[in-house]
């Protein structure tokens, strides 16, 4: 099936071509897993936060996914601030939140632990989409020489 795609004079254009989408969730992935860590490695501290409203989006495609957000509202040294973050299914408005933030950002929170399986889930497809590209390319190129 990629044998044609791969075809004609400009084979390693095309093979080239087939592999851009794989170096692009590669790096999508690379960087939501820095960023993740990043900001993990400066959350120190821990607060609770008061949830004021629970909202939800709809994966517009696949109905049955969706993503649930709280309104908290927290104190760090005397300042007030309200943050949207992920929360679960079971969450509603009165709950108390564990919140982790960085002290030199307060108004950076999230709620739970590290989630690096986005970035990873990233990685791992960019690796099997470039290495497909990759291996149909080469066997390409070997049967036509």
């Amino acid at each position: 099936m990629l044998d044609k795609f791969f075809g004609g004079d400009n084979s390693w254009r095309k093979i080239a071509m087939a592999m851009i989408p794989g170096l692009i969730f590669i790096a999508m992935g690379a960087f939501n897993l820095i960023s993740e860590f990043a900001f993990w490695s400066k959350a120190t501290e821990t607060t609770t936060g008061l949830v004021t409203e629970i909202t939800t989006k709809t994966n517009r495609r696949n109905t049955e996914l969706t993503d649930y957000y709280a309104d908290v509202q927290y104190e760090i040294d005397g300042v007030e601030y309200t943050k949207r973050v992920t929360c679960s299914i079971g969450n509603k408005v009165g709950d108390v939140l564990v919140l982790r933030y960085n002290p030199d950002k307060p108004h950076e929170v999230r709620t739970g632990n590290p989630r690096y399986s986005g970035g990873a889930m990233r990685l791992f497809l960019g690796g099997i989409l470039f290495l497909i590209a990759l291996i149909s390319g080469m066997k390409y190129r070997n049967s036509s020489h």
